[in-house]
């Protein structure tokens, strides 16, 4: 059984989480990790972010989800590597469209949610969460508007304005969420949300469309739901909003979170896709 080496620049934010809940997952499954190691030959390398010793790594190391956000960044480079990892099948989808990656395998694949702390006893709060990220004020707005003419008692947390332990606190005083967010690779926030059991309205964003620059595709603001985590709308009105309010003890948000997204089946899956490519020379 091979020890894994992971590879990161930095601890911030949705990249610093993503090696903080791997980290968690691969020690719950017994893998002995070290970070930043030059690389061995018994050793798994997955690169994370962009390091200085990138150069030094083996073409057989498992590159990303959070090396770059496009592939066209990186120019030639890509082509020292064989195989990458990205969040999302949407994501994929857009990396596939790089010529400087046709020689490389795509994988997709989720960093786990820590389920042992994201969690609450399920008690009505009759209290609504709205989470803003990359949005116009408008649309919170127009949310707001409506939950105002319904009479609905909610709070507003924006990204980039909270910390984790306040954005748990939110969560502790509220029993569902209205998401008004742009495109997500992955959403590790919302996950959090909906593994402490809140069922989500989406306010959906679903094309990626990156400065103009280069070509739309389709994407979501919540690459990872299902009917038991909410609904899914173009716009909102009062008429859905109060369906979702009405249907909310048909959901099970955090039951699918723990089944698809637990830190350990996240690990594991990571380990599999190194399996897939450990013959290799």
């Amino acid at each position: 059984m091979k020890n894994i080496n992971i590879h990161f620049a930095s601890v911030h934010r949705g990249p610093g989480k993503v090696v903080e809940n791997l980290v968690l997952g691969l020690d719950k499954l017994g893998r002995k990790i070290s970070a930043n190691a030059m690389p061995d030959s018994d050793t798994h390398q997955i690169c994370l972010q962009p390091v200085q010793h990138l150069g030094l790594l083996p073409r057989q190391t498992i590159m990303g989800p959070n090396l770059f956000v496009l592939p066209s960044e990186w120019g030639d480079f890509c082509l020292r590597f064989d195989h990458y990892v990205v969040p999302s099948n949407w994501v994929k989808l857009k990396y596939s469209e790089f010529n400087n990656l046709n020689h490389a395998t795509i994988d997709t694949w989720p960093v786990g949610i820590d389920t042992d702390s994201w969690k609450k006893e399920t008690i009505r709060k009759n209290k609504i969460l709205v989470y803003l990220k990359h949005r116009p004020e408008e649309d919170l707005k127009s949310v707001t508007s409506i939950l105002d003419k319904m009479n609905l008692d909610f709070s507003v947390l924006q990204y980039g304005s909270y910390n984790e332990s306040e954005l748990y606190s939110a969560c502790l005083e509220c029993d569902s969420c209205i998401l008004i967010t742009g495109t997500e690779s992955q959403g590790i926030a919302y996950m959090q949300i909906l593994s402490m059991g809140l069922p989500c309205y989406v306010l959906n964003t679903d094309m990626w469309d990156f400065d103009k620059t280069y070509k739309k595709v389709p994407a979501t603001s919540v690459p990872y739901f299902s009917e038991e985590c909410g609904r899914i709308v173009s716009t909102v009105d009062e008429n859905s909003l109060s369906r979702f309010l009405n249907d909310y003890n048909s959901f099970n948000p955090r039951k699918f979170i723990v089944e698809n997204h637990s830190l350990v089946k996240s690990a594991d899956d990571l380990i599999k896709i190194f399996e897939k490519y450990d013959n290799e020379k």
